[in-house]
């Protein structure tokens, strides 16, 4: 299999030689459609990634779920008043031990 830097040198010799020539280098009416069967020819879209594909859905839907899940816990955090960084500090310099027990 040729590596990608000698068939683009292949490609751009070829399009500076028609240049030169005076070659009509525009596609013909069916290019399109003929480019878009041979891609639909190769069946990349089916199976192509396995078990990694359904994974990777599976993650994606999972982290939605997470996340809005995170966003309820903490509106419910926040709406039930907990406990601020500064009485948390306060508790612990007036008794330590027990804090941490």
């Amino acid at each position: 299999m040729k590596t990608p830097k000698k068939t683009l040198d292949k490609v751009e010799k070829y399009l500076f030689f028609s240049y030169r020539a005076g070659d009509d280098l525009r596609p013909g009416t069916d290019w399109q459609e003929s480019v878009m069967t041979d891609i639909y020819g190769l069946r990349v879209c089916e199976g192509s990634g396995g078990g990694q594909a359904l994974f990777g859905r599976f993650a994606w839907r999972f982290s939605a779920a997470a996340c809005f899940i995170a966003l309820l816990l903490l509106a419910y955090v926040l709406s039930t008043g907990v406990v601020d960084y500064q009485e948390m500090a306060m508790r612990f310099l007036d008794n330590p031990i027990d804090f941490i027990i």
